[in-house]
């Protein structure tokens, strides 16, 4: 006789899923990295810094508020490594064509009416 058992079915048991609040790990993760390079470009001072730790301030913002995706921004990351360093080389030879002999049609000038006949 066939018994049957309980099974929970974990959906993704990854730690960057678990929750902190309202925020999964996976988004605070980026915040916080892109809040600290942000405030340390904006702190030192000159503009030029200052809008590049605005930016980095904003794409980390775009990253943790924005909506979850069925790919996740470090496997894309690490799909996009994997094809530009992985891809394989263009060789640098061409690959040889095989030559096809050229069928030619029997030219018809001797006899333009098209008969294979030898006038004499």
């Amino acid at each position: 006789m066939v018994r049957l058992r309980e099974v929970t079915i974990i959906k993704d048991p990854s730690l960057m899923n678990e929750k902190i609040g309202p925020f999964k790990i996976r988004k605070l993760l980026p915040l916080a990295l892109g809040g600290m390079l942000g405030y340390g470009m904006i702190r030192k001072g000159a503009v030029e810094d200052i809008v590049v730790g605005v930016i980095v301030i904003v794409a980390s913002l775009i990253i943790a508020l924005g909506p979850d995706r069925a790919l996740s921004l470090e496997n894309q990351l690490q799909a996009m490594a994997y094809y530009y360093l992985l891809k394989p080389k263009p060789s640098s030879q061409k690959p040889k064509k095989e030559a096809k002999p050229k069928k030619t049609k029997p030219s018809n000038d001797a006899n333009p009416q098209g008969g294979n006949e030898v006038s004499g």
